[in-house]
């Protein structure tokens, strides 16, 4: 999802926890960027632990590309609700890459 905003930095590994790998990532940015890409992170880890939820207590799974394409939507509608700084760091109106959200 951070490739599709255009953050190369790479996922945190076993030796990065997530929280430094994010730091690491948001330490060239402006003031602004960072609150856009803290927006971003917020809203992923929301909809990776929903997921989550579903998966444990109601047995329902969907495809990465569902989550991915619902995480892309739900940023749409917190754009809509005032989280300016989300769209300013280009957040994607809707999953049009090529049919799938997954990077090849």
């Amino acid at each position: 999802m951070f490739t599709v905003l255009g953050y190369q930095s790479p996922p945190p590994t076993a030796d990065l926890s997530f929280l430094e790998w994010w730091l690491i990532l948001r330490q060239d940015l402006s003031k602004y960027q960072k609150k856009g890409l803290d927006t971003a992170v917020m809203l992923i880890s929301w909809m990776v632990w929903k997921e989550r939820n579903a998966r444990m207590f109601n047995n329902v799974e969907r495809t990465l590309n569902h989550l991915l394409t619902d995480i892309i939507a739900e940023g749409g509608n917190w754009i809509q609700a005032g989280a300016t700084k989300l769209a300013g760091i280009g957040w994607p109106l809707r999953a049009s890459l090529g049919g799938s959200v997954i990077p090849s």
